[in-house]
């Protein structure tokens, strides 16, 4: 019920939130790694990135590996933001940054990663550029990340 009522009540609040700014922050594409089907952590983090200006693609819960990967090459983001809520689901991570580096994309897209899991520690194990330990963190990191 929480993560209903956030989402209504982001949708009323949005359009106010950004109204008057200029451009975009730079554009991101996120998504929650296959085998997890959380999403109320992300749905935030894609708030509140949208409310700081950047243009963001929710690609939703249980992403395969080829969709991150497609929809890179489609679309390409400034930023790849990857979900993981589970430590059964936290090595996915780790194999998509692995195929953007065999798919010769790793170079033009930062990734953040985020979620209950996750830590600095493991980011830097996987080779992701930023880890948000929160929604706004997340954020300001990818303020970071496009500057």
């Amino acid at each position: 019920m929480s993560t209903e009522a956030f989402r209504i009540t982001m949708e009323v609040i949005e359009p106010h939130l950004s109204a008057g700014q200029v451009g975009s922050s730079g554009k991101v594409l996120i998504g929650t790694v296959a085998g997890d089907m959380h999403n109320l952590g992300k749905k935030i983090v894609i708030d509140i990135l949208r409310c700081a200006n950047f243009d963001v693609t929710d690609l939703g819960e249980d992403v395969s590996m080829k969709t991150f990967i497609d929809k890179v090459k489609e679309s390409k983001p400034d930023i790849l933001g990857l979900g993981c809520y589970m430590t059964t689901t936290m090595l996915e991570m780790r194999n998509i940054i692995a195929e953007l580096k065999q798919n010769g994309l790793r170079d033009s897209v930062k990734v953040i990663i985020g979620g209950v899991p996750i830590s600095q520690e493991f980011a830097d194990e996987i080779g992701a550029d930023a880890w948000g330990k929160d929604a706004f963190d997340a954020v300001e990191k990818a303020r970071q990340l496009v500057q």
